[in-house]
C-alpha cells in the first residue's frame, strides 16, 4: 500500500503541482484472525457507499463486488470468494442470501468504525 499511496501522490502532485500532504494519516489495516470473519469483512466494505450516504442501495455503487455477487453480474476484476459458494447450493440462492446478509448490516460495524478511527499503525 505504501508504494502505492506513495506513486499516486507523486503522479498527483507532478500533473496538478499540489503542494503538501495528499493523504491523511496512515494506511490502516486490521488482521483478520477468524475465517468466519472473512464475510462479515465483506459486508462491511459492500455498506460503505451506503454508510456514507453516497447511493441508496448497494447496488447503485458501481466501484464494489457487490452487483457481481448480489445479482451475477460477472466483472473481471473479481474472483469468487470461495466463502461465497457456502452461501447456497444455486447461484440465485447465493445471489438471494448474499443480497439479504448485505441489507441486513452487521453485528460488528460500530466497532469497526471505532477501531479504524482509533487505531494507530
Amino acid at each position: 500500500m505504501q508504494l502505492l499511496l506513495f506513486g499516486y501522490s507523486r503522479w498527483y502532485r507532478e500533473k496538478t503541482g499540489y503542494v503538501g500532504h495528499l493523504w491523511q494519516g496512515r494506511y490502516k489495516n486490521l488482521w483478520i484472525i477468524e475465517e468466519s470473519y472473512f464475510l462479515e469483512c465483506g459486508r462491511y466494505i459492500e455498506r460503505n457507499p451506503l454508510r456514507a450516504e453516497i447511493v441508496q442501495q448497494a447496488e447503485d455503487y458501481p466501484w464494489s463486488s457487490y452487483r457481481h455477487y448480489a445479482l451475477g453480474e460477472k466483472d473481471p476484476l473479481v474472483d469468487d470468494d470461495p466463502y461465497y459458494a457456502q452461501l447456497g447450493p444455486d447461484p440465485t440462492t447465493r445471489q438471494q442470501r448474499y443480497q439479504e446478509f448485505v441489507r441486513t448490516g452487521g453485528p460488528y460495524d460500530k466497532w469497526v468504525d471505532q477501531t479504524l478511527v482509533e487505531t494507530h499503525f
